[in-house]
């Protein structure tokens, strides 16, 4: 062979199928330009200059991780439909003489170009389109955008490395095919699976039951904590679900579909139920990625989007008022001494700084976790019947006295007697409430409490706020809860905190506190030698500001949507793909079929009836379940941001309808578009 023969041959090969090469180059050039703009993002020293630099670094980190799986995965997805798609094209080379190691190295020069072309393609747009990306993330954080333009080496050079690996695993991978492929099988090679399919009813009562665990395990979860480690369980049986029943159950339908004479003798219906069915089992598996890529870029978007609108409500929540003061007190010595000096030090910070404090609040109280079986709250989980992550709960228990200053309802409760309000969906059903050796009667359960959140700002769990009769009731379950938990039992906890009206010097109020706060620990020390060990009694405080908070909230959040629409290109990238090589692959073994009909009579606009009525009947129906699989997803996904601290259920479910509509109709339009390609094949 002359020198450079294969590479030339190569070129002309991806030139001739162009068609096919085109949309992977760009998608290559795409990962490659996405990959390097978040590695540059990672190694950017203007990051450090945010606040919360290290939060935005691990999402980013995290982003890079999720993006170097998915893309390897469709990449190698795509490559093998590419390299099945030219199996008779090898197979001809193959009786015209070359063996299988000059076809080796066509394949080689092939992806050659290939990577090549899209490494350094999206090296450069990746150095055109990194500001702009930088200049977006920056404007999430509402953090100043620097000056100044870089080119981050250690991120070329990670792309370079990742992707010429993806691309060498491609071509091992594409060689596997031709080299243990004889003849005859590469001819027939992109025919394969035109056999009619069997209806495979074992598969399909899989997949139905598959989707019902995973749905199940989304519906039944309301313990967040529990949905944490349940999430990822839901998403594979759903995921198995999914492609069983794309699979079998497509099958199923269809021949049902073709039992129904009414149905199935007319012409445009008895032309696309027999084209499909006879291909069902590659069409099933590349509607069932769609519908998977779909759900993922839903999901995606509206709960990162959801996470950065909602971040004004979280800190609203988390922070009940401008100042806050947290004290954790742990002595078998009790003085409510040490939290009525922290709320004087609290407010003279504020006058030291020419703020006069309003709108005060202040409550001690005692939260520890507990499993709920019926009215008893078990502690020591030793003594539980059964471990329930869904009856897993927080008792925060308060005093009548500050029940009633916070709320301004006068309550007069007598010994052993409670109030009682749940943060969960349904009210506490009993007239008792076991903890530890004390049983309580609860005169009254709660529909409301005002003021929740200075007792309990975290509404990431099944909290119970029990509202007892005296100081020394809270001092005794303190002290029962401490014997059991040891080292792990929870402090008393008080809360105090105001209103200024310039937030401003929130920042400098809260230093003034702090500066204060550790002369008094000092004096807890000396009237608490245990405390020296660290492991006897303890004084310590958390100070915040909300206005000062909101800047920790952003660059987290912010930097979580960041990755979120990374994610979300990814995931569409992937959906268009498949859509268009869906249709390019249909349209090629669909185009003989067509051209014989056309030879017999069959109009070309009916040829476009037939199309519309096949996309009607299969293609939508990746969208429609798409939305099936995102509804069931959002109890469980609620759950999950009730966590981080995202309480507002109503603004996730408008991001989840929002972002379904819109991906809808950008569904339409991708579909619209690529639809004309296969058109335009079997209509020659």
């Amino acid at each position: 062979m002359k020198k450079g023969f294969y590479f030339k041959f190569a070129v002309d090969c991806i030139r001739k199928n162009r068609r096919m090469y085109i949309p992977y180059l760009l998608t290559c050039i795409l990962m490659s330009t996405l990959f390097y703009i978040i590695q540059a993002l990672i190694t950017n020293s203007g990051i450090d200059q945010v606040y919360g630099s290290e939060a935005i670094r691990y999402m980013l980190k995290i982003g890079t991780g999720l993006m170097v799986i998915f893309s390897a995965i469709f990449l190698f997805y795509t490559n093998s439909f590419l390299v099945k798609q030219r199996k008779h094209e090898f197979g001809i080379y193959n009786v015209l003489g070359l063996e299988k190691r000059h076809i080796a190295r066509i394949i080689f020069n092939e992806t050659l170009i290939i990577a090549v072309s899209s490494i350094v393609g999206g090296i450069l747009i990746g150095l055109l389109l990194y500001k702009v990306a930088f200049a977006g993330l920056m404007r999430l954080m509402a953090a100043e955008i620097p000056l100044g333009f870089e080119i981050s080496r250690e991120a070329v050079i990670r792309t370079v490395i990742l992707f010429a690996v993806i691309h060498l695993v491609l071509f091992l991978n594409a060689f596997r095919q031709v080299r243990f492929s004889n003849t005859i099988a590469l001819l027939r090679g992109s025919d394969v699976g035109e056999k009619e399919p069997r209806s495979k009813w074992v598969l399909a009562i899989i997949g139905v039951v598959s989707i019902v665990i995973g749905y199940g395990i989304s519906v039944s979860i309301t313990n967040p904590l529990a949905a944490f480690g349940l999430f990822f369980l839901a998403v594979i049986f759903v995921v198995i679900g999914t492609y069983c029943l794309f699979i079998a159950g497509s099958i199923i339908w269809l021949k049902a579909l073709r039992k129904n004479k009414k149905f199935y003798y007319k012409a445009s219906h008895f032309i696309n139920v027999s084209n499909m069915l006879y291909r069902m089992k590659q069409n099933a598996a590349s509607l069932a990625s769609i519908c998977i890529l779909s759900t993922m870029v839903i999901i995606a978007v509206s709960t990162t989007l959801s996470l950065y609108s909602g971040i004004d409500n979280m800190v609203q929540q988390r922070y009940p008022r401008e100042l806050n003061a947290n004290i954790m007190l742990e002595t078998d010595n009790w003085s409510d001494q040490y939290f009525s000096d922290a709320r004087n030090m609290l407010k003279k910070a504020a006058e030291d700084e020419g703020e006069e404090v309003s709108d005060e609040a202040y409550a001690v109280s005692l939260g520890f976790g507990a499993q709920q079986e019926e009215d008893t709250f078990v502690v020591d989980m030793d003594a539980a019947t059964s471990i329930n992550v869904n009856a897993i709960c927080t008792l925060i228990f308060t005093t009548d006295d500050d029940y009633s200053r916070i709320t301004g309802n006068e309550t007069a409760l007598n010994q052993d007697e409670v109030l009682v309000y749940s943060n969960t969906d349904t009210p506490y059903n009993y007239d008792t409430l076991s903890v530890m050796n004390r049983t309580f009667t609860v005169r009254e359960v709660l529909d409301k409490l005002p003021e929740a959140r200075v007792f309990a700002a975290n509404t990431g769990t099944s909290v119970y706020y029990v509202v007892t009769d005296s100081m020394d009731t809270v001092l005794d379950l303190y002290r029962q809860q401490k014997e059991i938990y040891g080292s792990n039992a929870s402090s008393l906890d008080f809360y105090c905190g105001y209103n200024i009206s310039n937030t401003s010097k929130s920042d400098a109020i809260i230093q003034n506190f702090e500066n204060a706060f550790a002369a008094e620990q000092e004096i807890f020390a000396a009237d608490n030698p245990s405390a020296a060990d660290g492991e006897g009694a303890s004084l310590y405080a958390i100070a915040e500001s909300r206005s000062g908070s909101y800047d920790s909230y952003l660059p987290l959040y912010g930097s979580m949507f960041f990755i979120g629409i990374f994610l979300s290109i990814i995931f569409l990238i992937a959906t268009v793909l498949i859509i268009y090589y869906k249709q390019i692959s249909e349209g090629l073994q669909d185009t003989r079929r067509y051209e014989i009909m056309q030879n017999v009579g069959l109009s070309k606009e009916n040829i476009r009836k037939f199309i519309r009525s096949q996309v009607l009947m299969v293609f939508f129906l990746p969208l429609i379940v798409a939305g099936i699989h995102s509804a069931f997803a959002f109890p469980i996904v609620s759950r999950l941001l009730s966590v981080l601290a995202m309480g507002d259920v109503t603004s996730f479910i408008f991001c989840l309808i929002g972002t379904f509509a819109g991906f809808a109709v950008l569904y339409i339009i991708i579909y619209s578009v690529t639809a004309k390609s296969y058109y335009k094949i079997v209509s020659k």
